[in-house]
């Protein structure tokens, strides 16, 4: 009689449990559904009264390509909460329909805490340079501009800092290499030529 109760009250438990598992999961999936679905995305275009403005935040890390989203199809579910990345390749298809869409007035550009490399910004900075020879304006804007955020807003035809905000410009560094030692040790010599005066 003792092992009957102790398999029976096991079973119960296990069904508690398993129902309870399925209960979070259920909500979790419900949940991040919502999210993406009414969540505001980072890229969108803004009706300001009939002007469309492409406002584009650029906030942390920019990578080379843009993650895809395998539950694309049934509703934009994210996997398990995991938010889309910024691609680079992404972001410059978007500022290129901007340039070619004649509704698209301008970009409005936040730009905050950037992490990535020059390169990178270099790409995409080179993207805006292209749209505005569409005669198209670049707005920029940030709370704080460190050395990235205000390259990649140099673009633009106004800039706008908060007032409390901070610009951290530490400029650009070089560094030179000297080989004299190494040549000597290779037995090696330079030759140089020169050009006019």
């Amino acid at each position: 009689m003792k092992q009957f109760f102790g398999a029976f009250f096991g079973s119960i438990l296990g069904l508690l449990l398993t129902t309870i598992l399925a209960i979070v999961i259920i909500i979790s999936v419900v949940k991040s559904t919502f999210n993406s679905t009414f969540k505001q995305n980072k890229e969108e275009v803004t009706d300001t009264q009939t002007h469309p403005v492409l406002k584009l935040v650029l906030d942390g890390t920019i990578a080379e390509r843009q993650k895809e989203n395998p539950f694309k199809e049934f509703g934009n579910i994210s996997p398990l909460g995991a938010e889309e990345g910024l691609g680079l390749n992404g972001l410059i298809k978007k500022i290129e329909f901007a340039k070619t869409d004649k509704d698209v007035k301008g970009i409005y550009l936040h730009v905050k805490n950037l992490e990535a490399g020059f390169a990178s910004l270099d790409e995409l900075r080179n993207a805006l340079e292209d749209f505005k020879k569409s005669g198209k304006f670049i707005y920029s804007y940030s709370e704080n501009f460190g050395q990235k955020e205000y390259y990649l807003a140099s673009t633009s035809t106004k800039i706008f800092l908060n007032p409390q905000g901070n610009f951290e410009w530490k400029g650009l560094n070089m560094s030179l290499m000297f080989f004299k030692q190494a040549f000597e040790k290779l037995d090696l010599e330079v030759q140089i030529f020169r050009h006019g005066k």
